[in-house]
């Protein structure tokens, strides 16, 4: 889900128009911190199949069976 554009508020009251204003930053800051999480796991399952296949093309190599720790 993709929020494009937001206008102003038609709030009159300053007060309204702060609290709307944390309410957008925690949400852009919730969906930034879900963001870098996926990142961060697509990073880790990437290496972690590099490591896999080499490890495999290893064994094939040399006859032997390694342990991936």
């Amino acid at each position: 889900m993709a929020v494009d554009n937001i206008g102003p508020a038609n709030s009159t009251g300053s007060a309204a128009r702060v609290e709307f204003q944390r309410f957008q930053q925690k949400l852009a800051s919730d969906l930034a911190e879900k963001a870098a999480q996926k990142v961060a796991a697509a990073d880790k399952e990437a290496v972690t199949k590099t490591d896999l296949k080499a490890l495999e093309e290893r064994q094939e190599k040399t006859g032997t069976l390694d342990m991936l720790v």
